[in-house]
């Protein structure tokens, strides 16, 4: 599996208090395509973060049209609604030149992410692997890290959006990590450590049969999870999951290998117990 997600961008790093004065503001915005709707994220972005005299870029990493704003709010008066003013300016040469070199970087970013490949079978076979395993996932991890090359990459874009922005509004940096049996691995950058490393966390995964893995025990009372391609592996790969969590499997495990045309694993809580049950359709 050599197409990969990706998704860059950068929780709020830093956010002013509703009394500060002025800031600037960079907001992205994937649906923004008319006038209206640019200006329409300009005001409301500036509204939730606060300040009375913002200036706010707007863009739509699709298309990768850039908008800019000055977002004037008007002292509010008791009883009286709050005042907004919101006007488009033209964007200066330094700024454009700027929103040209993080789209850059953000294709150099993608191009290190096609051309990773799958984690090899000897660090994890799959993402179920990872589960209740943190070796595991430090692994996977660190092979992530020596392979891609992109810790650096991304801290070069974080920074220069930090020095542009006061406030680099946007969703978090998310990447996928695939497995040779199909399945992939979400982690979240969580932050950078004193030697300059972006930290990761695993927060969700899917398998090769689009079931969310669950990352937790909790996560397996989410009901059904159905097992079509290869069924044998991914049922497998499930119950060793299930398994490391302490979660007890019943339906005849090892009763029907040759000849399974599917499975349906089913979770739920018996006497406050959670248990899971297989059900097997045989060929």
């Amino acid at each position: 599996m050599k197409n990969k997600f990706f998704k860059l961008s950068v929780a709020t790093v830093l956010m002013l208090s509703k009394s500060a004065f002025a800031a600037t503001i960079y907001a992205e915005c994937d649906y923004c395509s008319t006038p209206y709707s640019f200006q329409a994220k300009a005001e409301a972005i500036s509204y939730e973060v606060g300040g009375r005299n913002n200036t706010v870029f707007v863009e739509n990493k699709r298309s990768l049209e850039v908008q800019k704003y000055k977002v004037i709010t008007f002292l509010e008066e008791p009883g009286m609604p709050i005042e907004i003013s919101v006007s488009n300016l033209a964007m200066t040469q330094d700024e454009k030149a700027t929103f040209s070199k993080l789209q850059s970087q953000r294709d150099g970013i993608q191009r290190a992410f096609t051309n990773l490949g799958d984690v090899p079978t000897d660090i994890a076979d799959s993402a179920y692997d990872l589960v209740g395993n943190s070796s595991r996932e430090n692994r996977t991890i660190d092979w992530y890290r020596e392979n891609a090359n992109i810790d650096w990459l991304i801290s070069d874009h974080i920074s220069l959006a930090l020095s542009t922005f006061s406030i680099f509004n946007s969703p978090n940096v998310i990447v996928d990590i695939t497995f040779k049996d199909g399945s992939v691995a979400r982690f979240k950058i969580t932050g950078v450590t004193t030697l300059g490393k972006l930290t990761y966390k695993m927060v969700s995964a899917i398998d090769a049969n689009k079931n969310n893995i669950p990352l937790t025990k909790e996560g397996y009372t989410s009901g059904s999870f159905n097992f079509t391609n290869d069924p044998s592996g991914s049922l497998s790969e499930f119950i060793d999951a299930a398994s490391r969590m302490g979660i007890p499997i019943t339906g005849g495990i090892g009763g029907a290998t040759g000849g399974i045309g599917g499975a349906k694993m089913t979770c739920k809580e018996i006497a406050g117990n959670l248990e899971c049950v297989i059900t097997y359709q045989i060929k």
